[in-house]
């Protein structure tokens, strides 16, 4: 997905004992083909979700699929894949994941309350003297001002 503001995708598989031919594996993708419309056409790694294993990849450079899983020994059930994933945001590849992301608190704080901290102390520490550094530092204040009468 492109324009969500994911720069880096961590998965930890949390899964004991599991058997490759259950399948479920996280699979790279090569960069898309412009002869085919951005088809991706060369795997890069098939990854089982076995425990312990963690997996990082750019999120908007490496195009990914999850492969299904196979039926459980019963054929009655799917198997479940366990997983804690967790995707680093950055301003500059868009703002949706930042104001409209997770309903759940950010060291206690509303996503909305959370850039404005940020914002602030972006503006305390003066890291805007790059141009990226005052591409993100305008974008967080637009939106922590656009939303203030909400925080």
């Amino acid at each position: 997905r492109r324009g969500n503001s994911r720069a880096l995708t961590c998965v930890y598989y949390l899964n004991e004992a599991w058997e490759p031919s259950w399948g479920g594996a996280l699979r790279l993708l090569g960069p898309p083909a412009p002869e085919l419309k951005g088809a991706p056409t060369e795997i890069l790694a098939e990854v089982s979700p076995v425990l312990d294993t963690l997996v990082l990849f750019f999120s908007d450079t490496v195009p990914h699929e999850i492969l299904p899983t196979s039926q459980s020994h019963d054929e009655t059930h799917t198997r479940r894949r366990c997983a804690i994933s967790t995707w680093y945001l950055c301003p500059l590849k868009g703002g949706a994941g930042f104001i409209d992301g997770s309903p759940l608190p950010i060291c206690g704080q509303s996503p909305r309350e959370a850039a404005r901290s940020i914002r602030c102390r972006w503006d305390e520490k003066k890291l805007t003297s790059t141009e990226e550094g005052r591409e993100a530092s305008d974008w967080i204040r637009a939106n922590a001002e656009e939303n203030a009468a909400t925080i």
